[in-house]
């Protein structure tokens, strides 16, 4: 698959998740187990992340990658926030994908003062934002866009809870910040 992708020479890579099964193995004849250990998610990320393929595919993306997770890669199939290696399987995701794209803290403002403070992240969500030159009619201007990954597993309130919750109160807080006119205004 990553030759394939890679064959179409993409400037872009964004991962939505399930990028590996942490909850499945062979020894279950193909079928998924409730909840993987965080020995186990460390050995599917070790063997997704030494694909030689997807490797040569990251070395060419001129605009890099950036990926999130879904549950097969949180470890625990429909996992929701009382999966009990919920922390393991954030501080590993953080752990492979740092050296690439990924910060575990964030800048909000405040709600009383407006100033930005630091937080430790409760999920893996990301905010990414991309610029590049576009000509037309020997007219140059620039295009931004932005990336916003959410995280509907890390909070996510168990199936079947009243009002229930898949981002949680401080992603909330930081998807309302991404799409404020002032977001837009701290990234020039």
């Amino acid at each position: 698959m990553w030759k394939l992708i890679h064959y179409f020479s993409p400037n872009q890579l964004i991962l939505l998740g399930d990028q590996i099964y942490a909850d499945f193995h062979p020894i279950y004849k193909y079928k998924h187990f409730n909840g993987s250990n965080p020995d186990m998610i460390r050995e599917e990320y070790d063997k997704f992340y030494s694909q030689r393929g997807f490797n040569d595919l990251l070395s060419s993306l001129s605009h890099g990658w950036v990926s999130t997770y879904d549950d097969h890669d949180y470890g625990k199939d429909n996992g929701d926030r009382t999966f009990k290696f919920r922390d393991e399987a954030i501080a590993l995701f953080a752990r492979y994908n740092r050296p690439f794209h990924y910060d575990d803290v964030i800048a909000l403002p405040d709600a009383i003062t407006g100033e930005m403070q630091t937080e430790k992240k409760t999920g893996v969500f990301s905010s990414h934002t991309y610029t590049f030159p576009v000509y037309q009619d020997k007219t140059k201007s620039i295009f931004r866009y932005k990336v916003l990954l959410l995280d509907a597993r890390s909070n996510k309130d168990k199936t079947g809870t009243e009002n229930g919750d898949f981002l949680g109160e401080q992603q909330w807080r930081w998807l309302q910040y991404e799409l404020s006119e002032q977001a837009l205004v701290d990234v020039d």
